[in-house]
């Protein structure tokens, strides 16, 4: 699968341009919100000592932890960047 980003077309009988930047910011904001949310979920190392081999858990957590970070904001890049572009494009 390509990254290339893929756009629609803004001609007439499509969604408005400013329909498509609007929708694209307002999930932009929301994906954010998710983002900021599961910051506050990062694994704290008190709750996995008692564990046998509690160290390598703690780690495997926080190395999810920063993965599913890293997946929020690869998709706000992604979002920001067709804003972008939808706002250097013509009326």
């Amino acid at each position: 699968m390509s990254k290339e980003l893929i756009l629609p077309h803004v001609h007439l009988n499509g969604t408005g341009r400013q329909t498509l930047i609007d929708d694209r910011d307002a999930a932009w904001w929301k994906v954010n919100e998710a983002f900021e949310a599961l910051k506050a979920c990062a694994p704290n190392m008190r709750d996995f000592y008692p564990l046998e081999n509690g160290t390598e858990i703690w780690q495997a957590a926080e190395d999810q932890h920063r993965r599913r970070l890293a997946v929020l904001s690869d998709l706000m890049n992604e979002l920001e960047a067709e804003l972008e572009r939808l706002q250097e494009t013509g009326p």
